[in-house]
């Protein structure tokens, strides 16, 4: 005689089953924060350049539990505020710690750190490069995507532009055309462990050329770059990523990379993302002016206000100051959006308003 199961005993199985095999979706809190930290293996390029990216579409397993990481790597994300060439990005939220020296004090008898730095816009669509300070100000005047917040099946098109040299009349210049969809999602095995993941794949085309005295030069076309990105909820970067790209400062050879750790590791937030009523402008939009009024929360603070246009320009700014109602007067502003923030060591609080 078979023995009978109880219904109820298989439900939760299926049930189960169900969640194994559900797709995720990324939203805003899945892209890094400050004080966040990026700890990531290099593949051996030996390895690397036969690995392939598996399959596209759903509910797809990837094993990838086989690379041999021969290289750690660890990033720590600082809020932008913190950096000494903030100024110079004025748009930027995050921004990752590079070129580290240490100096010892004489005075303090302490080593004191001193970074360059990549910087990164973050918002609701995704994460950006902006620029870098490591090799001099390097900025991209319209930012690249680097972490697009897709569905599955979604797509996008980009182009970025980054002037990496310019003196007189003449600029080189970096003109980036990008695609990126949301090709498979499923389950990713890594060394690391197994997560559910969503895949990116981005193609691009880098256009290197040499404006002078009004004319261009085209000095070399690249095509067939590829970034393969698999990402998971609230890890903040990638799990796996294979690519041969300009992002990588490598478009002569694949490359592979994986997350050593597939859990967020935090060491304290230093940015306050999202306005939550700390600070209000009335009326919005305005006309002639408008008053900026601080949450008491912020009181006794002491902080520098910046008002910025859409280019990321710097018309307005105010340092060392308490007051809890500015008045904000149009003056030389033209009709359009601009963005305020307000920062200081300890926080950064960022909106916008339009002028009419």
């Amino acid at each position: 005689m078979k023995k009978r199961i109880p219904i109820f005993s298989i439900l939760p199985l299926l049930f189960l089953a169900q969640l194994l095999k559900a797709q995720i979706v990324l939203d805003s809190n899945d892209l890094p924060m400050a004080g966040a930290v990026r700890i990531s293996s290099m593949v051996d390029s030996v390895q690397a350049i036969s690995i392939l990216p598996g399959a596209n579409g759903e509910n797809v397993f990837w094993d990838f539990s086989y690379l041999n990481g021969k290289e750690s790597d660890s990033q720590n994300w600082v809020s932008a505020t913190a950096t000494p060439n903030y100024s110079k990005f004025p748009l930027a939220v995050l921004a990752i710690n590079k070129a580290c020296t240490k100096v010892h004090s004489h005075v303090t008898h302490t080593d004191i750190e001193t970074c360059k730095n990549d910087f990164y816009i973050k918002n609701g669509s995704g994460l950006f490069f902006y620029g870098s300070d490591v090799q001099g100000i390097s900025k991209y005047s319209i930012p690249r995507p680097v972490f697009p917040i897709l569905k599955y099946g979604d797509s996008i098109q980009n182009e970025s532009r980054l002037i990496y040299y310019s003196a007189g009349y003449t600029q080189k210049v970096l003109h980036v055309k990008g695609y990126s969809k949301a090709d498979a999602w499923g389950t990713i095995k890594t060394p690391a462990g197994t997560v559910s993941a969503i895949r990116i794949f981005t193609s691009e085309t880098v256009y290197d050329s040499i404006y002078s005295d009004g004319a261009a030069l085209l000095k070399s076309k690249t095509e067939g770059n590829y970034y393969y990105t698999w990402y998971t909820k609230e890890l903040g970067f990638p799990v796996l990523q294979i690519s041969k790209g300009v992002l990588n400062q490598n478009t002569s050879y694949q490359s592979v990379e994986y997350a050593s750790k597939l859990k967020s590791v935090v060491t304290g937030i230093e940015e306050i993302s999202k306005n939550q009523n700390l600070v209000t402008i009335y009326p919005n939009p305005l006309k002639d002016k408008a008053i900026l009024k601080i949450h008491p929360d912020l009181s006794d603070e002491r902080y520098t206000l910046l008002i910025i246009d859409i280019y990321g320009r710097i018309i307005f700014k105010r340092e060392n100051n308490m007051e809890r109602e500015v008045v904000i007067e149009r003056k030389n502003m033209i009709t359009g959006t601009y963005f305020y923030q307000l920062l200081n060591k300890d926080f950064s609080v960022k909106g916008k308003f339009v002028v009419q």
